[in-house]
């Protein structure tokens, strides 16, 4: 994570929100595909709100790569499900 990641953080809500940055950067990488991405430094997830469900969005950069993917998120069962859309 990045340090602008940190800061917006919620104690409360830690874990969940840890789970769906995970998540979203995942889905980011994943559509991506060709690999040799930085989690850190590449994708940055926009703050967001922990809900039981909801969205945010990540913004890939990489070289002269610019996407920006929105990330929706649902808690299910003690599941934290993420899937994405490039918008």
């Amino acid at each position: 994570m990045s340090d602008t990641e940190r800061s917006w953080l919620s104690p409360d809500f830690l874990t969940e929100q840890l789970y769906i940055i995970w998540g979203a950067k995942e889905c980011a990488f994943k559509i991506y595909g060709l690999g040799a991405i930085d989690f850190r430094d590449n994708l940055e997830v926009e703050p967001f709100e922990f809900k039981e469900e909801g969205v945010t969005r990540v913004h890939f950069k990489k070289g002269e790569n610019h996407c920006i993917y929105q990330v929706f998120f649902q808690y299910l069962n003690q599941v934290m499900v993420t899937y994405a859309i490039a918008s």
